[in-house]
């Protein structure tokens, strides 16, 4: 009887074990997506300045409206850009050796060892999550200021 009990807490902790990673995964996918994200508004917001800004600068020089276009393009550029930057504080990978030296000396078992994994991977994924929500806000922001400067730049050009 005792044995199919290791066995049920050792499947168990695998399945938990198994779940963090995947949980890990998933938050590694989304940086990486905010990431693409944030290029690509980038790209956007530096094409609507160039072309709808060209224009409505060389049509009707620099109007308020203008200003406020080119101060919501450079609000969209700094936080875009601080979204690009890698933060240090973000753990996605883990690393086998690493995992063998902090778990194997206090693992009794393998269950153990799954949960201590399991423990840590949920731990990572508890610090990255400000991380993950700072740079979800600040993509919304860019979006925000990509749309206000392409409205803005129109408005410019329709003076």
């Amino acid at each position: 009887m005792q044995l199919a009990l290791d066995t049920d807490a050792l499947e168990l902790a695998k399945l938990a074990s198994d779940a963090s990673i995947r949980a890990l995964a998933e938050q590694e996918r989304a940086l990486r997506d905010l990431q693409a994200q944030a290029a690509a508004l980038l790209a956007a917001s530096s094409l609507v300045v160039t072309f709808l800004g060209g224009q409505a600068i060389a049509r009707g020089g620099l109007g308020p409206a203008a200003w406020l276009a080119m101060a919501m393009f450079l609000g969209g550029l700094g936080t875009t850009l601080s979204a690009l930057q890698p933060d240090p504080r973000v753990g996605v990978g883990l690393d086998g050796t690493a995992i063998h030296l902090r778990m194997w000396p206090a693992a009794g078992d393998l269950a153990d060892l799954h949960r201590g994994c399991t423990l840590w991977i949920d731990e990572i994924r508890q610090l990255n999550e400000p991380v993950v929500r700072r740079r979800l806000f600040v993509s919304r922001c860019a979006s925000v200021a990509l749309v206000a400067q392409s409205v803005l730049w129109v408005v410019q050009l329709a003076l």
